[in-house]
């Protein structure tokens, strides 16, 4: 396989990323769900998602590196929604 079809399959993944958007491990069967914190040409950095932990940046949690090989297995998702006692959506992370 050719160094440019890697790097267009690699854009590719990457594309599917972006700053604050959320993301699972396929095959995880905890269910951990990762909150993008940075994107770079190669890598996607994530922190855990943790509730009331959410207020940054800073977060007091520590950040990890994902790089091409693990950037397979990354499942977009939808963001985080709690639903308050009257039936209404609101965003978990406020």
């Amino acid at each position: 396989m050719s160094a440019n079809r890697i790097s267009t399959q690699l854009a590719k993944q990457i594309e599917r990323f972006s700053i604050g958007s959320y993301f699972k491990l396929d095959g995880n069967k905890d269910g951990t769900l990762w909150h993008v914190t940075d994107v770079g040409t190669r890598v996607v950095v994530a922190i855990k998602h943790r509730p009331g932990w959410m207020s940054g940046p800073p977060y007091a949690v520590v950040e990890t590196v994902f790089d091409e090989n693990d950037q397979v297995v990354m499942v977009p998702c939808m963001e985080p929604v709690l639903v308050s006692a009257d039936g209404a959506d609101t965003k978990e992370d406020a």
